[in-house]
């Protein structure tokens, strides 16, 4: 029941749990979610979805942002429980993920979507040619949305590859289990008691 606009925005956002030394607190979430809201705010011609937050500490704080949010704009929709069918549905239809979510990084490049990754929470990570990696500012949010609509970076993600892809996984993850319950009971064992 989404109706898609001109522009589409798909919004995963999870609680700020750890950083190097520093642990986020209520009052940190609320900074984060006000400053990823008002950058939201100024997208014209958008549809954004969100889907609901992990239930890290700070769930509720940014659920009800976002709640908020939706509740005053009716260019947004909130979406729960999304499975794996509609989420990866949604990221084949909508132009880019913005958030702090792992799905931005594993899954998104897979669709040729940039992802605008705002934070520290993935850090550490490989990340393909298609992130954008973003403060927490609704300024440099905002042009980092105005990078990944342009037509130089439309045409980078012609070429992106996903790093956490490997062609033919399943049957190399089947081959590799099969070797080894081969090898584990192809004699017969018994214990001496």
């Amino acid at each position: 029941k989404i109706k898609f606009l001109h522009k589409n925005l798909l919004v995963v956002i999870h609680p700020l749990t750890l950083s190097e030394n520093k642990s986020y607190d209520k009052d940190f979430n609320l900074l984060f979610i006000n400053k990823i809201l008002k950058a939201l705010s100024k997208l014209k011609n958008t549809r954004i979805i969100f889907s609901k937050p992990n239930a890290d500490f700070g769930y509720f704080t940014i659920l009800n942002k976002i709640e908020d949010f939706a509740n005053k704009n009716k260019n947004s929709n909130i979406l729960d429980n999304l499975g794996s069918l509609m989420f990866l549905s949604l990221l084949n239809n909508v132009d880019m993920i913005l958030g702090n979510s792992s799905a931005g990084i594993i899954e998104a490049p897979s669709f040729n979507i940039p992802t605008i990754n705002i934070g520290d929470r993935q850090n550490g990570r490989v990340k393909a040619d298609s992130v954008i990696n973003c403060k927490i500012n609704d300024k440099d949010i905002l042009k980092k949305i105005d990078i990944a609509y342009s037509t130089n970076f439309k045409n980078k993600l012609l070429k992106v590859k996903n790093p956490y892809f490997k062609k033919n996984t399943s049957n190399k993850i089947i081959q590799v289990i099969t070797k080894k319950i081969n090898e584990d009971y192809k004699y017969k064992k018994f214990y001496d008691l």
